[in-house]
């Protein structure tokens, strides 16, 4: 998910003085992305939950899910889902993404 044009997007928010949290899930597969977000200055923590869940909170106005098909474990498939509520929006992000993120181990820990 995170390629090149993300990256990139992604430095030049923080550039700008945005917060970028991420919660992900550590394996071999995520490492090096885990290593380019806090470089780029991302705030980056590692839950097991986060392997199953897909989710982005933008600006506390939107939510999107996206939501794994289960084909086969060889084929990713997600079905994604924008809501354009503030309302909604704000309850994901206190009663799951800061609930996740409070008990979430810090990455760079794990990483160095």
């Amino acid at each position: 998910w995170a390629d090149d044009e993300t990256l990139e997007d992604m430095y030049a928010l923080i550039n700008k003085g945005i917060t970028i949290k991420v919660v992900g899930k550590y394996g071999d597969e995520s490492k090096d992305v885990i290593r380019q977000l806090l470089k780029l200055g991302a705030i980056v923590k590692l839950h097991e939950f986060a392997g199953e869940a897909r989710f982005m909170i933008i600006d506390e106005k939107e939510v999107v899910f996206a939501i794994r098909e289960p084909l086969t474990p060889t084929e990713r498939h997600y079905i994604g889902i924008l809501i354009k509520d503030e309302s909604t929006a704000k309850t994901v992000k206190q009663y799951v993404f800061d609930a996740i993120f409070k008990e979430a181990e810090e990455a760079d820990y794990v990483i160095s």
